[in-house]
């Protein structure tokens, strides 16, 4: 299916005819259900798609069933407790959210995260990174305590912490959570998470923001609905913002472009003239990704952020023998002048990479230099 239907095969980093060689002895090898799904698992993170989900529960079971009560997000290869599950499990064992982590068992994290790559799909490094997090594999492991080398005032403490059962910690889903309000920011500056805004809420809260100076929209969490709506506000021209391209399934192998993806707005919606910020991170993919694209086509719009999940185009569900499935990118999806998103993430206007001393701080980085955009 990927030789012949996936768009972006010739973006992988390794060509998938070396993928398929070096991929049959881990099959062949295989003794048991968990050593096929670990083989199956490495297969399906060659392809580079954040889209290319599969998490086996057999081996989630079998190599993460125990997890510290607390989680460990990455900036700058630097692991930072950025959330606690468990705050008494987490007292009792001497952390607090925050810590920098250094090493687990005396492996270096950057040494852990390279073991955990082939196993972690994503596009690029930064959706990676992204999805260590999402999936527990930095902090869950088959033991029931590690080592960990922790840096507390510029002088690394080794401490022994153990592990729990999912009875023990409720790991959270980083999606699962209570999205910001649109509103109004000092400097009248206008504020919205776009995650889940139908159309109707989209009029309703530009009401408000076509009276203020410069509007941020965040792009960092859930998809939209749709971009058509809140584009109208921003253009009045019918724009061409994006190429797709799909597979010939009367010719396996072939592909063509079958649609300029355009903007079509709304003529009668009143345009909003002042400065528009988008702002995007590793968690923007997919539909976000396609609706970021769009609003950059529109006036006076600014991407403000780091790289992107880098999966565009619709996504589908293979099928595989032992009733195993795992998700792909099956359109591509290309910016006007064939350039891909695919991998690389939408176009940033202004790089903005977070830094571990505004994390620890709670800053939200990316916010503030759109901000500070706005009010120059």
């Amino acid at each position: 299916m990927i030789e012949y239907y996936f768009p972006y095969k010739y973006m992988t980093d390794v060509k998938w005819d070396e993928v398929l060689r070096t991929s049959l002895s881990g099959f062949l090898e295989a003794k048991n259900a968990y050593q096929y799904n670990v083989a199956l698992t490495k297969l399906i993170t060659s392809i580079d798609d954040s889209h290319g989900t599969y998490v086996n529960q057999k081996v989630k079971d079998t190599q993460f069933p125990y997890t510290f009560p607390f989680g460990l997000s990455i900036t700058n290869d630097t692991a930072i407790v950025s959330v606690v599950y468990n705050d008494s499990l987490a007292e009792l064992n001497g952390i607090v959210k925050n810590d920098i982590i250094v090493s687990i068992d005396d492996q270096p994290i950057t040494e852990l995260i390279k073991k955990l790559l082939p196993i972690t799909a994503g596009s690029n490094y930064t959706a990676q990174l992204a999805r260590m997090f999402w999936q527990g594999y930095l902090f869950s492991d088959s033991t029931r305590q590690a080592r960990l080398g922790v840096l507390k005032n510029g002088k690394v403490e080794f401490k022994r912490v153990r592990r729990y059962t999912s009875n023990d910690v409720t790991v959270s889903n980083p999606f699962n959570i209570e999205f910001p309000k649109p509103k109004i920011l000092p400097g009248n500056l206008y504020y919205a998470d776009l995650s889940r805004l139908s159309d109707a809420d989209v009029h309703k809260m530009m009401k408000t923001a076509l009276k203020t100076r410069a509007i941020i929209l965040d792009l960092r969490r859930l998809p939209p609905v749709g971009f058509n709506a809140i584009c109208s506000y921003f253009t009045k021209k019918f724009t061409h913002f994006a190429t797709a391209m799909s597979p010939d399934f009367t010719y396996p192998g072939y592909f063509k472009w079958i649609e300029e993806l355009t903007i079509h707005p709304e003529q009668k919606r009143k345009l909003f003239k002042g400065p528009v910020f988008v702002l995007v991170n590793e968690v923007t993919q997919s539909q976000n990704e396609f609706t970021a694209m769009a609003l950059a086509s529109c006036d006076n719009v600014k991407i403000v952020g780091t790289q992107t999940s880098g999966a565009d185009g619709n996504s589908t569900i293979i099928e595989l023998p032992g009733n195993e499935r795992f998700g792909v990118t099956w359109a591509g999806l290309y910016y006007p002048d064939k350039s891909p998103a695919q991998r690389v993430g939408v176009r940033i206007d202004i790089i903005v990479n977070p830094t571990v001393a505004g994390v620890i701080e709670g800053r939200d980085e990316i916010l503030e230099r759109a901000v500070l955009e706005a009010i120059k």
